[in-house]
C-alpha cells in the first residue's frame, strides 16, 4: 500500500510532541479504542504484581519464622534430654556417694538425702 502525503504533512508530522505523534498513530492504526481497556489491564497487572510481592514476603517471613521454632523446639529438647541424664547421673552419685556422705562436702546435694 502506498501513502500519499502533502508535503506540508510531513512537516507537521516532524514538528510534533512525542505525545501528539503517539496519538496521531493511534488514531490512524485504530487502537486508540483499546487505550481504555489497555490502562486498565496495566492497573490490573500492577496490583497483582504488587499483591504477589506482599504474598512472598509473607511467606518468607513465615518461612523465617518456622525455622526458628523448629531452632528452638531442638534446643528445648535437647535441654530435657540433658536435664534427664542430670537427675539420672545425681541418682547413681547419690547411690554411691550416700555410705560416704559428708555435708559439707557433699558434692550430690540435690539428690542427698542425708543433706537435706
Amino acid at each position: 500500500m502506498i501513502l500519499m502525503l502533502p508535503q506540508g504533512d510531513i512537516e507537521s508530522y516532524a514538528a510534533m510532541s512525542p505525545k501528539d505523534l503517539t496519538d496521531r498513530f493511534e488514531h490512524i492504526s485504530g487502537s486508540e479504542t483499546y487505550r481504555k481497556q489497555y490502562h486498565e489491564l496495566e492497573q490490573q497487572k500492577l496490583k497483582a504484581e504488587e499483591q504477589t510481592s506482599f504474598l512472598f514476603s509473607k511467606r518468607k517471613g513465615v518461612s523465617q519464622e518456622k525455622k526458628q521454632k523448629k531452632e528452638q523446639k531442638e534446643e528445648a529438647e535437647k535441654h530435657v534430654k540433658m536435664q534427664q541424664e542430670l537427675v539420672s547421673l545425681l541418682g547413681t552419685a547419690t547411690l554411691h556417694l550416700s555410705c560416704f556422705c559428708i555435708p559439707s562436702l557433699c558434692l550430690a546435694q540435690l539428690a542427698c538425702m542425708h543433706c537435706m
